[in-house]
């Protein structure tokens, strides 16, 4: 019986080579993204599992809730797990400093900046087992000049030479390799090397600071313990030496360690490496509803093609056939085409792998397509959409009259009150999805292309970044901003510290005469802040070195800590007087009055909002060089930049960046988002009008000879087409209704993400509109007009 039904399959596949082709080409593209999609999910949500006892490790995190709005830190004082390990449901805690600056390894001529770097507690690999490849996790971080390297550093510096026991210098100190780990993957901890905390000379002070929130901590708890209950009898804690301190309100929370990749997007002053469960499974969405679509594809083209098997059918019955015999030849015919589809669609997939690590930044292996798991999920595809797919087409075929068939009465062996409306409603299915794809599309384009070119208050045009290096050079700041001052390319320069798109402090502004406390981000500047940057000055004066004053008692803020000081204006707020606890010594203030206040600028990316700034003149925290150059010959810039650098910090290379490229960084999530919802829309599209192509073909052959008698009465072929190409254009306008009230919603969810953001108006959903409409007319026009230039002849001789 198989053998019979998989002949007769194929010789039907032979027979209709196009609708075939069709069906195929739909199908392998469905299951190909699904493929990829479900490959790039079970990726992401892999994280942090490979931990024993993952499920009982969380990371320690705040909500601070203050009077603008609420805020989640990562980052928790050094003091949290003293207190957590008193708790019995804690099994044991521990931190980690992130090092957030690149520091200079050394290894005979190898001299390279690393990143990804921490200072951690000696127990920190008792909670996270990573693997040692040499040395001992229990002894490796016993001393302050010990040193743990991953094995990509080991081989980068050492080769095939045993590492353990070497030197390196790191930043001018020798540090003896004592540990050398596996290279951390599918982690959002991205660690190229470790230190004990001892190694970064952190005063005993700081580290019992309860307001200094500047670690990460983790805390492993024991089997059965509810984090939420351990949560409600910390915040005492929390209150007595935090809150009583701040004016936000600060409270203790415990993420689970599974969940710190995907779900901590909105988390300030976390360095890990993060992804985002929204992107996810909008991703997610998108391959399930290309496959919808492909699968509403296959019924109408399988549909389409009923006709022409009608008599087939009506002859099978006749001679003794029954519906069950039918639907399972059917059904093998659909699953055979599925199973090519399948085989096709992992040839892609494999093609198209490259360009997803490429684009995603993974590293996904061949491997990984045919791993148990994998294999499982290309089945279920199979099933599900035979299933989906297979069981219409096939019950539908099945249930053709014969007598009426035979008769030639009736065209489908039904009757005909018979409406076509499954193969309507997933045309409207269809076309739903692809114009909720298209209005998406069109939405992240539009906010993506705002981002990048909105006014971000200042010039970052040319204007190049890099830290000072070594006691030499910033004991001699002045010397080395006055010589590279006079390269001729150099149209100003500026010493300090909190530039955009850089680190920076924040702290608490308090204005003189009143009680209000302002927490504000803080740029430490000088008189050449301003001009490199290209800010405004609205009111007032930039800072003045000729005064000896400004050094110590001038502050600068922007429009933003105006309004939150409950100042009137920018014209009132001069002179005011304010001042602030500085982060050398709390209880010394910096006070003076504000002599100038600029316009507003984006400090950060557009994603945030902007905060209260304040701008000052403080050395002891001068340690970032910005250079405005002219842009005539960049390359002899830098080169002379070199020179001047080499005199003043020999030791160290000079790494730089443009302040350019830092911002467009920034958006790299939204301009990928951004490309992979054009192809994933472009594919959407042309696989759903593959299925109204399938639907005109059968409007077409089904009124076939209505066509002809009207064009026998005087109807020309133009409006015959018409006549055909308007039907099915109804259905394409019912999925545009459908569609955009979900897309406004999904849109205007997303768009909260970003405090600065375009307004959704009527242009997005006009556009997606046309752009759906001017698609179907196209595809339904040619084959209506195809239909419509048939001679009458043909079809009126046809029984």
């Amino acid at each position: 019986m198989l053998q019979i039904f998989f002949v007769s399959a194929l010789r039907n596949i032979a027979k209709h080579k196009v609708f075939s082709a069709l069906n195929i080409v739909g199908l392998s593209i469905g299951i190909a993204l699904s493929v990829l999609v479900f490959l790039f999910v079970i990726d992401e949500k892999a994280y942090d599992r490979q931990y024993t006892s993952s499920d009982q490790i969380y990371r320690s995190f705040y909500n601070i809730s203050k009077p603008e709005g609420t805020e989640i830190a990562a980052t928790t004082p050094p003091t949290f797990p003293l207190a957590l390990e008193k708790f019995p449901e804690v099994e044991t805690c521990t931190r980690m400093l992130t090092i957030k600056s690149l520091l200079l390894f050394e290894v005979g001529d190898k001299r390279i900046y690393e990143s990804n770097g921490a200072y951690v507690d000696s127990n920190f690999f008792s909670i996270f087992d990573i693997a040692f490849v040499r040395g001992n996790a229990a002894t490796s971080l016993n001393s302050p000049t010990n040193i743990i390297i991953n094995e990509e550093l080991a081989q980068r510096y050492f080769g095939t030479v045993d590492a353990l026991g070497k030197t390196i210098e790191v930043n001018n100190e020798a540090f003896s390799v004592t540990g050398v780990i596996k290279t951390i993957e599918h982690s959002h901890l991205k660690l190229s090397y470790v230190l004990p905390i001892s190694a970064g000379k952190i005063p005993a002070e700081q580290l019992s600071n309860w307001g200094w929130y500047g670690f990460t901590n983790y805390v492993k708890l024991k089997s059965g313990v509810n984090p939420e209950i351990l949560e409600k009898k910390f915040q005492p804690y929390v209150n007595a030496s935090v809150n009583k301190e701040k004016g936000s309100v600060f409270t203790a929370h415990f993420q689970p360690l599974e969940k710190i990749h995907l779900y901590s997007a909105d988390f300030k002053y976390d360095v890990s490496e993060r992804g985002n469960i929204t992107y996810v499974n909008a991703l997610l969405a998108i391959g399930l509803f290309i496959l919808l679509i492909a699968s509403f594809n296959f019924i109408n083209l399988s549909t389409a093609r009923s006709l022409q098997r009608a008599k087939e059918v009506g002859i099978k019955k006749t001679l003794g056939a029954d519906r069950t015999h039918l639907f399972m030849q059917f059904m093998f015919e659909s699953l055979l085409i599925i199973i090519f589809s399948t085989i096709v669609a992992v040839s892609l997939a494999l093609i198209a792998l490259p360009g997803l690590n490429w684009f995603a930044g993974k590293d996904l292996s061949v491997s990984a397509l045919f791993s148990a798991r994998m294999a499982a999920t290309i089945i279920g595809l199979i099933i599900t959409v035979a299933l989906l797919a297979g069981a219409y087409p096939a019950i539908a075929l099945s249930k053709f009259r014969p007598v009426e068939i035979l008769k030639g009465g009736h065209e489908t062996g039904q009757s005909n009150r018979s409406v076509p409306w499954v193969r309507n409603s997933l045309v409207v299915v269809q076309f739903a999805l692809s114009v909720l794809l298209i209005i998406c599309s069109i939405t992240v384009i539009k906010q993506v292309n705002y981002m990048q070119s909105k006014d971000l208050g200042f010039n970052d045009d040319q204007v190049l970044l890099f830290n000072m290096r070594g006691e030499t050079m910033r004991n001699n700041a002045n010397t080395l901003k006055n010589e590279i001052s006079e390269i001729s390319s150099v149209r100003s320069i500026s010493i300090g510290y909190g530039f955009p798109g850089d680190r920076f402090g924040d702290g608490e502004i308090t204005v003189a005469g009143t009680t209000t406390k302002v927490k504000s981000v803080l740029l430490m500047a000088d008189e050449q802040y301003i001009p490199t940057l290209g800010l405004t000055i609205l009111q007032g004066r930039n800072f003045n070195n000729k005064l000896p004053t400004d050094a110590d008692n001038a502050f600068i803020i922007n429009e933003t800590a105006v309004t939150a000081m409950g100042l009137q204006n920018a014209k009132s707020a001069l002179g005011k007087q304010i001042s602030w606890p500085t982060w050398r010594n709390p209880d010394s203030l910096k006070s003076g009055s504000i002599v100038g206040v600029v316009k507003d600028f984006h400090y950060k990316s557009v994603h945030d909002k902007i905060e209260p700034v304040v701008m000052m003149i403080y050395p002891p925290a001068a340690s970032k060089v910005a250079v405005k150059l002219s842009g005539d010959n960049m390359e002899s810039s830098v080169k002379q930049i070199r020179q001047v650098w080499n005199k003043f910090s020999p030791d160290y290379p000079l790494d730089y960046v443009f302040l350019d490229d830092t911002f467009q960084k920034m958006y790299e999530a939204e301009r990928k988002l951004k490309s992979l919802l054009a192809v994933f829309t472009s594919l959407a599209v042309s696989v759903a009008c593959l299925g109204l192509l399938g639907l005109a073909a059968y409007s077409a052959q089904r009124r076939r000879k209505e066509i002809s008698i009207r064009k026998v009465l005087g109807a020309s072929s133009m409006r015959v087409a018409m006549m055909l190409t308007l039907e099915l254009i109804k259905l394409v306008c019912i999925s545009l209704l459908i569609a955009t009230p979900i897309a406004w919603q999904l849109m205007s969810s997303w768009l909260t993400d970003f405090s600065y953001r375009i307004t959704q108006d009527v242009s997005i959903f006009g556009l997606a509109a046309f752009i759906a409409i001017l698609v179907a007319t196209l595809t339904v026009g040619t084959q209506a007009l195809k239909a419509a230039m048939t001679t009458p002849i043909k079809n009126l001789k046809q029984d």
